[in-house]
């Protein structure tokens, strides 16, 4: 598996069309196969970051804690403020995001300390 900055063509094939913001974006690639996909779109002052994975490439979670690391670090040369929402669904949303040092605000958001 490799990481790549993403391309429309990657989005596209991940989320079956164009996603639904304009997004800087890095792609977890199989093969010609698009895994998963994290980046970040502009909201408000700052930045929300996001990532999105199928469920093959859980199997795999040093792979997206490289690429989200790859996010953070670019969003870190930025300076602006950095948000993340959490899927509480999803078992180790949370605890992947404190990975990173984001921290539960009491609105449900989550913020970085770039």
């Amino acid at each position: 598996m490799i990481i790549v900055d993403a391309t429309s063509a990657h989005l596209a094939a991940f989320y079956g069309g164009a996603p639904a913001v304009t997004c800087r974006a890095w792609a977890v690639l199989d093969g010609e196969q698009v895994l998963g996909v994290c980046g970040y779109f502009k909201h408000g002052i700052g930045n929300m970051v996001f990532t999105e994975m199928k469920p093959e490439l859980r199997r795999h979670p040093r792979v997206m804690v490289s690429a989200g690391w790859r996010v953070l670090r670019h969003l870190a040369q930025l300076g602006k403020p950095v948000y993340a929402k959490c899927d509480q669904r999803i078992e180790a949303a949370e605890r992947f995001l404190q990975h990173f040092g984001f921290a539960r605000q009491p609105n449900g958001v989550f913020t970085w300390p770039a």
